[in-house]
């Protein structure tokens, strides 16, 4: 009863719209519209357009993407703050392929535990915003106007053939490759923080633009893995802040640094990330902006809760009832950053 309330005030908010919203959620004893994601997809009902919300607690399996869609779920690591959701599941997805016919699509608010693939040329202008993805966003083709913003990233961005992006205000734990020798990409106040032993570089970008990151390679004998510079042709780096030594070639960064004089460091997955009081990353951004994830226009939203959206953090449904009452108590909030 709890997540059928839940999202009755979310499409109640939407109603407005001139699309249709269909609410997916795997436990077939609710009654949503669709209890299979690729179903949602597939069903001739769902048009161009549309709104499919991802139900706290749902799981989906492997999932193509071929029409453009609007898909927002409740968001993730939702039981680690405060605020978020009386039911703190996350809607999960294991893999994600972005096909022909999903240009133009927006995904929001997801936990994909898998790779999400870009398969089809005819997949630009995608928008990935605060999600969790826990493989490689993979690049297989030559697709354009990728936007990846205020995520989680475990397995970084792998792509030989990626035209362009903007990447921004996202947790990278693993690295981002992109050489296509015709691509562009625009890549911002980000957190990279990868512990490998391994000789692999976090960075290896060409005709990019690459301002406001911190860059954090551990453990110490692996520092100097942040940007592989010689092979970055035709970018920038400007006021970013990284472990490795000075690059003469782009001295308007701050080199040799280390996360406990950036950083907070206390026990949270996103919360560590916050600059801490003395940090030289305040303000030493474009524009006098802070480094890092909670600075810029766009700045990360703690468990990627979808913006504007209400959520139920708070219920009181007794099992039974006076006759046909039952009491229900809820308290709601409006996302409104």
């Amino acid at each position: 009863m709890m997540k059928a309330m839940t999202f009755f005030l979310l499409s109640f908010c939407w109603l407005v719209s001139n699309a249709t919203i269909w609410r997916v959620n795997s436990n077939q004893q609710i009654n949503a519209d669709f209890s299979s994601l690729q179903n949602a997809i597939n069903s001739a009902l769902v048009l161009n357009g549309d709104t499919l919300y991802l139900e706290n607690g749902s799981y989906f399996g492997t999932t193509t993407l071929t029409k453009n869609l609007v898909i927002i779920g409740p968001g993730y690591f939702l039981a680690e703050n405060d605020s978020t959701y009386a039911n703190p599941f996350s809607a999960l997805i294991s893999s994600l392929s972005l096909g022909n016919g999903s240009k133009g699509s927006k995904i929001t608010g997801v936990t994909v535990t898998g790779d999400v693939l870009l398969s089809h040329n005819n997949a630009s202008n995608i928008t990935i915003e605060r999600s969790y993805v826990g493989g490689q966003i993979v690049g297989s083709a030559a697709d354009t106007g990728l936007t990846i913003r205020q995520c989680y990233l475990v397995g970084g961005i792998n792509s030989g053939n990626l035209v362009s992006s903007n990447v921004y205000n996202n947790i990278i734990t693993n690295t981002i490759t992109c050489y296509a020798a015709n691509g562009s990409h625009t890549i911002y106040n980000n957190v990279f923080y990868y512990y490998s032993t391994s000789p692999v570089w976090i960075l290896y970008v060409k005709n990019s633009s690459v301002f406001n990151n911190i860059i954090i390679r551990e453990p110490a004998g692996s520092s100097e893995y942040c940007v592989r510079f010689p092979d970055c042709t035709n970018s920038s780096f400007a006021r970013n802040l990284m472990t490795q030594s000075v690059y003469p070639v782009f001295p308007d960064n701050i080199y040799g640094e280390v996360k406990e004089n950036i950083f907070t460091c206390v026990i949270s997955t996103e919360k560590k990330w916050e600059l801490k009081a003395g940090s030289p990353a305040i303000g030493y951004g474009t524009n006098g902006d802070d480094c890092g994830i909670y600075s810029g226009p766009m700045h990360y939203v703690l468990s990627g809760l979808p913006w504007l959206l209400p959520r139920i953090f708070k219920a009181n449904i007794p099992s039974s009832g006076n006759g046909n009452v039952i009491p229900v108590h809820i308290t709601a909030k409006t996302q409104e950053e």
